[in-house]
């Protein structure tokens, strides 16, 4: 089947029509349905299964530590909670870890986990609607994958870390590569000296990758600082954080994590700085009292099997 994409004003019914070709097409194959917020997900599960009453159908839900009420586990665990360990799979998801791989193999509530319990036995021929974030951690490829409305901020990622997210990585690698970030974050804060002085200025950026939009025609971080000799040194001093030739996926994100103790959003930051990865990477400047120098990155999430 190849790729269909379907533009309208709202209200004309092309989730209807989508629901029904999804549950046609889930007769022969694994159909994913992805959509953008919990509510949306229930309200498709509701049309699909009026539309659909002959398809297998499930719904997996991202995790979530619950809200209200108490289970047979104790009062700690909502009634409504499909993760029992879920401040530490916030703690690793915000440092852009996994958590399904640095958190639950680990986790003594294993046998008893909701959120891994949607996973067991996912039909070949069926229906499964998720939220657009979910598509990008599904064990299982599906054969057809319908997208209703936009996944562009599901996948288009932005996420933000403080200067202090880099101390990790500078204290294991050589102190030359780690005076470059000294560089970056001493041109952050003349920014910030420079920021203040002006009343009309709110914000201003420091690309470290070319910069966009309204930012274009300015120097580079690279430039600013005059590191630009030093980005291979960099480069590969980096490389201790890189994933070994013996070392499968969860082992190298356990070591980063448990052992390593990187902040990985960091890293990626610097990756994309350097221009290993794809993405853009900058310094956020404002007229905040609590944070006013930020790393920005934007990278894209796509699952691999759409990528490749």
């Amino acid at each position: 089947m190849c790729d269909l994409l379907i533009n309208s004003t709202p209200g004309v019914g092309k989730t209807h029509i989508s629901v029904e070709v999804a549950g046609i097409l889930a007769s022969k194959q694994r159909v994913l349905f992805t959509t953008q917020t919990g509510k949306n997900i229930e309200e498709l599960h509701k049309l699909a299964m009026r539309l659909c009453p002959e398809t297998e159908i499930r719904i997996i839900r991202g995790r979530c530590g619950g809200t209200h009420g108490n289970n047979k586990l104790g009062k700690q665990h909502p009634e409504d909670a499909n993760c029992y360990n879920h401040d530490e799979v916030e703690e690793a998801a915000s440092k852009g870890f996994s958590p399904g791989l640095v958190v639950c193999p680990f986790c003594q509530y294993n046998d008893l986990c909701p959120y891994k319990r949607q996973f067991k036995k996912i039909p070949k021929k069926g229906l499964i609607i998720a939220a657009h974030e979910s598509a990008s951690t599904m064990p299982v490829k599906p054969g057809v994958w319908i997208i209703d409305e936009s996944p562009m901020k599901a996948f288009l990622r932005k996420k933000s870390v403080l200067p202090g997210a880099f101390l990790q990585i500078k204290g294991r690698i050589p102190h030359e590569s780690s005076t470059v970030m000294d560089l970056f974050q001493q041109a952050a804060e003349n920014a910030l000296q420079e920021l203040r002085k002006y009343g009309d200025r709110h914000v201003a950026r420091l690309y470290a990758t070319k910069p966009v939009a309204e930012w274009q025609g300015k120097n580079t971080l690279w430039e600013e600082t005059g590191s630009d000799g030093h980005r291979e040194k960099l480069s590969r001093d980096l490389i201790l954080f890189d994933q070994f030739a013996d070392e499968t996926v969860p082992r190298y994100q356990q070591r980063l994590y448990h052992e390593e103790k990187i902040n990985f959003y960091a890293l990626k930051w610097l990756r994309i700085a350097l221009g290993e990865e794809r993405g853009v990477a900058y310094i956020q400047i404002k007229k905040d009292h609590d944070k006013p120098i930020s790393y920005v990155l934007f990278h894209n999430t796509v699952p691999k099997y759409v990528q490749s």
